[in-house]
């Protein structure tokens, strides 16, 4: 729909004035968190630019629920700006992601305060932590070590709950490691939980780190190897 912006201006202050405002903002929040949720997995398979397209052509609404969000419910706000990481990175969107996430795990630190956090945070969390770690690393700006080892924490603590999110965070760790036999711990790690729970992107992610390590230590017949099964997964994505 299409109007002039002091007609929806007019038509906004009427929506408040009846009382409905927050609870039009609530469901328009909720659908765009469902949206980014649905399309995040499609971000990574044959059918990613139809999902990249339309999430860009929803790129204002989004904006509007992440707003929202961040003085209403810093979950949600967590949830759609951590979904959205392969949406910030590959449109060239990477520092506005780290703008939203940085606001939301401000806000969920400070609301928080000394408190234990609680497992279902913890796990919002860590995700968010391990996507803006992707994200500021790319800009080579901020500190994603020490956000990759606040999620790896996180997730450790929440046990087989959280071994996904554990796995992302040590690959990720791993590829940021100058000490040969810590990082190939760590990838080896990653990879088994990753075939555990059946990632095959994290899997072609982690083999990635794994030939680049194994490249700067010189095990070439070990890289073709690598490369090999990672091609392999690549295609099959």
């Amino acid at each position: 729909y299409r109007m002039l912006e002091t007609i929806r201006q007019y038509a906004q202050e009427k929506l408040w004035a009846a009382g409905e405002g927050e609870g039009l903002h609530e469901r328009h929040l909720a659908y765009f968190v469902d949206l980014a949720e649905r399309a995040e997995p499609n971000l990574r398979s044959f059918d990613m630019v139809k999902w990249l397209d339309r999430l860009e052509t929803e790129i204002e609404n989004i904006r509007v629920a992440l707003a929202w969000s961040l003085e209403s419910n810093v979950e949600a706000q967590l949830r759609l700006a951590s979904a959205l990481l392969s949406f910030w990175h590959i449109r060239g969107h990477k520092q506005e992601g780290i703008d939203w996430l940085a606001q939301g795990l401000s806000i969920d630190q400070t609301e928080r305060g000394d408190q234990p956090i609680l497992p279902r945070r913890a796990m919002i969390r860590g995700k968010a932590l391990n996507a803006i770690a992707v994200l500021e690393a790319e800009l080579l700006i901020g500190n994603p070590v020490e956000r990759l080892e606040e999620s790896r924490v996180l997730f450790e603590a929440l046990g087989p709950a959280g071994k996904h999110g554990l796995a992302y965070a040590l690959f990720r760790l791993a590829d940021w490691s100058s000490d040969a036999d810590r990082k190939k711990v760590m990838l080896e790690e990653s990879l088994a939980l990753l075939h555990e729970v059946g990632d095959k992107f994290g899997i072609a992610e982690c083999l990635m780190v794994l030939a680049s390590s194994a490249r700067d230590q010189g095990h070439y017949e070990q890289v073709r190897a690598i490369d090999k099964e990672h091609l392999a997964l690549r295609k099959e994505i």
